[in-house]
């Protein structure tokens, strides 16, 4: 089988966009103080990092959202996350592997009036010496459209999730230029952006009230609430007739709102949330079979 342009995880093809990757090898430089330039130039230590987004086809793309990023399936998320080797291969046939690599953020959007789509952000500890083929892209598993998403109670123009999990490269030592090892440097997070439709507000009034309205200025006590629920989004295929996967979100609280007009145009109104993230809460995905 020979290799083809796109990208593989553990050698399996990914029915990608668009993909990218970009290696460091920050250079160690001599800083000479006879003359006016850099004598001496050394290699340093190696970094490699990715992009790529895709259709989302939650059949595909959930077990690398759950395992590579959450890191356990069922809800919430693990302090363990998976590693794999990803491969990008060109139109001449040539391919390129990197070992050890960890997914780092994932972001899932739901936009009227397009299919939903899925970008992710990789990073890599090393060049393989010998690169793994690519084979043909899987596009017989639906992706999901507009007018059958449904989102909970709410109308809604558009819907993101964005999970981040920082992952470091800082662990080097003398003798190798390679990092030993990847480690998380800060907590994962979950959040994303709501575009409100024309005649919702209700979101809206949770984050422009803190209850605490008629105590703002005394030694009462505040509850400063930010708290708005769980949220439950459901993606159907084409015809409407499957939920290709359903995303639950336990405990979501605003964070930020933002309010916009141009001229005679609709209101622009965007409410930003975090959703609480613990072993047992967080997100749960529940993908079709």
């Amino acid at each position: 089988m020979t290799s083809i342009r796109g990208l593989s995880i553990d050698s399996t093809p990914i029915p990608i966009t668009d993909g990218s990757f970009q290696v460091n090898r920050n250079l160690i430089t001599e800083e000479g103080a006879t003359i006016p330039g850099e004598p001496q130039i050394y290699g340093g230590v190696y970094n490699v990092n990715g992009t790529f987004s895709a259709a989302y086809r939650p059949q595909t793309l959930n077990t690398f959202i759950e395992n590579g990023i959450l890191g356990k399936t069922g809800g919430g998320v693990s302090e363990t996350f998976s590693f794999y080797e990803f491969t990008m291969g060109n139109e001449f046939d040539k391919s390129w592997t990197f070992a050890s690599c960890a997914l780092t953020s994932c972001e899932i959007s739901m936009q009227s009036g397009q299919y939903s789509k899925c970008d992710f952000e990789w990073i890599g500890t090393y060049k393989k010496p010998t690169d793994i083929t690519i084979g043909a892209a899987d596009y017989t598993k639906e992706p999901t459209l507009f007018y059958n998403a449904y989102i909970g109670d709410l109308k809604c123009k558009g819907i993101t999730f964005r999970i981040d999990r920082p992952i470091g490269t800082e662990d080097y030592i003398l003798g190798s230029e390679y990092s030993q090892s990847l480690i998380q440097t800060d907590n994962l997070t979950i959040g994303g952006t709501i575009n409100l439709g024309n005649k919702e507000y209700a979101m809206m009034e949770d984050v422009l009230y803190t209850t605490d309205e008629a105590n703002w200025n005394n030694d009462d006590p505040k509850d400063n609430v930010t708290y708005i629920g769980d949220l439950t989004v459901k993606f159907r295929n084409p015809t409407g007739t499957t939920d290709l996967c359903t995303i639950y979100l336990d405990e979501i609280h605003v964070q930020e709102l933002d309010v916009s007009v141009t001229g005679m145009q609709r209101f622009e109104k965007s409410v930003q949330w975090k959703a609480k993230t613990t072993t047992t809460d967080g997100i749960t995905f529940t993908t079709a079979t």
